[in-house]
């Protein structure tokens, strides 16, 4: 089943599995909610600066397969560059 297209719906799911929004359990759960229908978190294509790296993201994933550390390290790098 795909997750639901409304934030709001998304919210109140967060809020009835206690997650707070900002905390990583939620952030967790937009994230797979986001992966699973195709699409880049709204609050990653928000933030300009991350938005304009994600190209870089992209042909990294695309030359070669990342093990899921080094992804987080990619990710993490992106984020503070």
């Amino acid at each position: 089943m795909a997750p639901p297209e409304d934030p709001d719906v998304l919210d109140r799911i967060a809020s009835a599995l206690e997650l707070k929004k900002g905390t990583p359990g939620h952030e967790r759960l937009m994230d797979l909610a986001a992966a699973a229908k195709g699409r880049v978190p709204q609050d990653l294509l928000s933030d300009e600066e991350v938005a304009a790296k994600l190209p870089i993201l992209f042909r990294t994933l695309r030359s070669k397969p990342l093990s899921g550390e080094q992804l987080e390290k990619l990710i993490d790098s992106i984020r503070k560059a």
